[in-house]
């Protein structure tokens, strides 16, 4: 299903109503540059028009509808639809595990209705944080700052991780700043354009995920390096609200005419399959933690141009062929905030079953856990 189209823009009935629910009567004038750019933000379009996100606020006490309309509502969307809205999120996302985030932007109803929710309910939520912005499971929120006009990112678990600020660390802000929401939101754009973050499942082999990914695809924080003609992508991204890093490695053999290209009889193989893997994860001031397995997650993909065979493991340890799958292999994991992460993938070509020559290591070139001082936080 496509997306639905963006919203109207925001009447000055509606945000003044906005104002006076999360401000009050009497906003201070630093307040009130700290809102302008969100102000100009939804006079052109008022967030996003998602109907799983008016479905989820509605039972949870954020915003007030009565108990017929929520009926209708819930009748007249299909099953399908909510699952497919779930991945929707102007503002990108990502999944490992059983962690899936996709962060929409909040029309003024939801934004009021959500911060005021929150204040009442989560003691360290600050007074001063408006969400602009959330999950669709409010996992992770994406906060603005009234004191000082910072853009933060958060979550429900603010007991123990406390929002950070979405802009680089050394750049300067005080009080009232109005440029850090447009500049966050400028520098996503550009990222977008770029083509660093973009449309993808956010689940691998989940197509109702398809969404945009935070994952990036170019930039600083990727590694590729291409050994014996198969390509493996590294990247990752810090899901702040949960204190992890969330990292992926997308594998393939490269196709005539990319830069790396061997034919069979240069690669010396027609298909490879994965056996093991070697993890090496460093962080400054300790011993590099070294972490060596079968597989990767339980998987054994059978690689070919093209796409690959989703090989897996049963419950007596004997890998079982899989359905055939098109495009990059995509494995994607969780680690702490550590320096960096590098390793080797052990490929067998042919087959595990029907090898045609001996193992071969693939690199996994080293590529940054860490978020840097001068890094954008999305």
């Amino acid at each position: 299903a496509p997306a639905p189209p963006p919203p109207p823009p925001a009447t000055q009935a509606a945000w003044d109503s906005f104002e006076a629910t999360v401000v009050g009567p009497a906003p201070t004038e630093a307040v009130r540059r700290a809102l302008l750019p969100l102000r100009l933000i939804t006079s052109l379009h008022d967030g996003q028009d998602l109907r799983y996100d008016l479905l989820t606020a509605a039972p949870s006490g954020a915003i007030e509808v009565d108990d017929e309309t929520l009926l209708a509502l819930s009748e007249d969307t299909d099953d399908a639809v909510l699952n497919r809205q779930r991945s929707l999120g102007l503002l990108g996302g990502y999944s490992a595990y059983d962690i899936h985030v996709s962060s929409r932007l909040y029309p003024l109803q939801l934004m009021a209705g959500w911060t005021c929710l929150l204040r009442r309910r989560m003691p360290l939520f600050g007074p001063s944080h408006v969400v602009i912005g959330a999950s669709f499971d409010l996992s992770k929120h994406i906060c603005l700052d009234l004191d000082t006009g910072q853009v933060l990112i958060g979550g429900l678990q603010r007991e123990r991780l406390a929002p950070v600020s979405a802009l680089p660390l050394a750049r300067p802000g005080g009080t009232g700043d109005t440029g850090a929401l447009l500049a966050w939101l400028g520098e996503y754009a550009s990222r977008l354009s770029a083509g660093e973050f973009g449309a993808a499942d956010l689940v691998p082999l989940s197509p109702i995920t398809r969404g945009i990914s935070l994952m990036p695809r170019a930039g600083l924080r990727c590694a590729t390096a291409v050994t014996r003609g198969i390509e493996v992508a590294a990247s990752a991204v810090h899901a702040h609200e949960h204190g992890s890093v969330i990292y992926s490695l997308r594998i393939r053999i490269l196709k005539e005419g990319e830069a790396g290209y061997e034919d069979p009889s240069q690669r010396g193989y027609d298909t490879a399959q994965l056996r093991s893997r070697h993890w090496i994860i460093r962080s400054a001031g300790r011993v590099p933690e070294e972490v060596r397995g079968p597989g990767v997650i339980g998987k054994y993909p059978l690689l070919q141009v093209g796409g690959w065979r989703d090989d897996e493991q049963d419950r007596s340890g004997n890998v079982r062929p899989g359905k055939e799958c098109q495009g990059a292999f995509v494995y994607q994991s969780m680690s702490e905030p550590n320096d960096s992460f590098e390793g080797q993938l052990l490929f067998v070509p042919g087959s595990l079953v029907e090898p045609t020559g001996p193992p071969f290591p693939v690199t996994v070139a080293r590529f940054p856990l860490v978020r840097g001082s001068d890094e954008w936080a999305f």
